[in-house]
């Protein structure tokens, strides 16, 4: 499972905060935002802890890093589908997780959880064109958002990946599958 790291570089924070390193590097050398050098290099180190009173003194969305859990979001109009993953990794991970059965009702849910990323039921036309998931990225709150396509046709791994999913996952996948799956899109420093 994703693990939360102690100290992030500025590239972390950036992410995170979604905002250019070089507004990170503003606010580190203004004093904003503390933290320190690396001994002999210009690189900088922002502790989280200190990230997170940041972030919250500017009111922020804290993304999971208050309690270094990633976010998941499960979109599936298979209602026993999809309360089976997010028991599944609700019981034997530490992701917080939320479902959707449409895409109206994630795009609301994404909102209120502001996810790590979405697992994407794309076998089922009720949740609109795959194009249209990827194209999640281009609203500004959705950018750092990573999403997961879930199939049941093995031939379509690739078409996905090529339209912008992040990874697929081939039902049916077991657990471990899916956690593996989690850690390796999500950005250190992430949570």
């Amino acid at each position: 499972m994703a693990r939360r790291k102690e100290v992030l570089t500025t590239g972390d924070v950036a992410t995170i905060c979604q905002v250019a390193p070089r507004t990170v590097s503003k606010w580190f050398d203004s004093g904003q935002l503390k933290g320190y050098r690396v001994p002999g290099s210009k690189d900088r180190r922002i502790p989280v802890d200190e990230l997170v009173r940041f972030m919250r003194s500017h009111g922020m969305p804290l993304r999971g890093l208050d309690t270094g859990r990633s976010k998941v979001l499960v979109v599936s109009p298979d209602q026993g589908f999809r309360e089976s993953v997010v028991e599944s990794l609700g019981r034997q991970t530490s992701f917080e997780c939320a479902a959707a059965g449409s895409a109206f009702s994630a795009g609301l849910a994404a909102a209120r959880l502001g996810p790590h990323v979405m697992l994407v039921d794309t076998g089922s036309p009720e949740l609109g064109p795959i194009d249209g998931w990827s194209a999640l990225r281009e609203v500004e709150e959705m950018r750092g958002v990573k999403i997961v396509a879930m199939t049941s046709d093995r031939d379509a791994v690739q078409t996905l990946t090529h339209r912008g999913f992040d990874a697929c996952l081939v039902r049916p996948f077991e657990v471990k599958e899916l956690t593996e799956t989690l850690d390796s899109v999500i950005e250190p420093g992430a949570v």
